[in-house]
């Protein structure tokens, strides 16, 4: 049950993290497009 919970809390940060992560890069790539 414990394990069951872990991973979902796990899955679910992971998930954030990808959406953050994806965010930021978007955004440096946009600075880079304009950059160059």
């Amino acid at each position: 049950m414990t394990k069951q919970i872990g991973f979902l809390f796990g899955s679910r940060f992971l998930i954030l993290l990808k959406h953050k992560l994806t965010k930021y890069l978007n955004k440096y790539d946009i600075q880079l497009t304009k950059e160059s």
